[in-house]
């Protein structure tokens, strides 16, 4: 099967509606007769529903939310893909920060600490916790390392935790008036109690609630693992820690970062080798 880019796969809605421009130089249609499945079905389903909408008519025989995809890819990025060599990083003191995912009830971001730096020296306003990708913290009687959690609870500031060596945290806020949420502790993912989503696929909640609109989890899949089709009804974000995984047929590793928009849905989602993922649902549209 071929695989595709994330720019490939977002051009397709343009495609589908005939817009001038939108395969200037052809590379949709020779990625297509290279026989991706995953593309073609999207476009043709994209184009049933583009000419159904001119119609003024809804699909007969299509999915449910195929109007929802349609409109939602003309106004916005439906599906986001940021990998670890995209994107800038930009310095601030001690540290380093890759902006992934930024609203005004929330964001998301990478954040670099140089070893010896303070976990302090990380937060901001609105912070609700982080899951560390690469490097460990240790203090206050705690060693964290890659895969575990700490949460923000609102006394970041106070925290007596370093960097022993170069650490990238995946740090996820709420509104900068955000509540701390109900999780005041620390998760070490190796000792926790994992549980069983499907076959082959299991996940560790970390902090959040539906009722705090907001989530935050760490997925497993083992060896040739593959996630069921599933539709999103608030904005879903994932964050490679380690292993493989194909998603909307893009290939990513770790610190590759993914966003799917509300109304939108995820073909089978794999993994040859093995992965963990940081899985974050946001309740609220803000």
């Amino acid at each position: 099967m071929s695989t595709h880019t994330p720019r490939l796969f977002e051009q397709l809605a343009p495609v589908a509606l005939g817009l001038p421009e939108a395969d200037p130089t052809g590379a949709v249609l020779s990625h297509l007769s290279e026989g991706c499945e995953i593309c073609a079905v999207e476009l043709a389903q994209l184009r049933e529903t583009a000419a159904l909408l001119a119609l003024g008519s809804d699909p007969l025989s299509s999915p449910a939310d195929l109007r929802e995809r349609i409109v939602g890819r003309t106004q916005e990025t439906s599906f986001e893909f940021i990998l670890a060599t995209d994107g800038a990083w930009e310095s601030a003191g001690n540290l380093e920060f890759k902006r992934l995912y930024a609203v005004p009830g929330g964001s998301t971001t990478l954040i670099s600490l140089r070893t010896g730096s303070w976990l302090a020296e990380a937060y901001r306003p609105g912070h609700l916790g982080y899951v560390i990708l690469r490097g460990e913290l240790d203090g206050e009687g705690l060693r964290l390392s890659t895969g575990d959690f700490i949460p923000a609870a609102g006394k970041v500031p106070g925290r007596e935790m370093a960097a022993v060596m170069d650490t990238v945290l995946l740090a996820v806020a709420g509104a900068a008036d955000a509540e701390p949420l109900d999780s005041p502790k620390a998760v070490r993912s190796g000792r926790a109690a994992w549980n069983p989503m499907e076959a082959g696929v299991l996940a560790l909640p970390l902090a959040g609630s539906e009722k705090e609109g907001i989530e935050i989890s760490l997925v497993h899949m083992e060896a040739g693992a593959v996630a069921a089709r599933h539709r999103h009804e608030w904005v879903e974000e994932l964050c490679v820690l380690s292993g493989d995984c194909r998603c909307q047929g893009i290939e990513l590793g770790p610190e590759d970062y993914h966003r799917a928009a509300p109304g939108t849905s995820h073909e089978e989602t794999q993994s040859l080798g093995g992965c963990t993922l940081a899985y974050i649902t946001r309740k609220n549209r803000a």
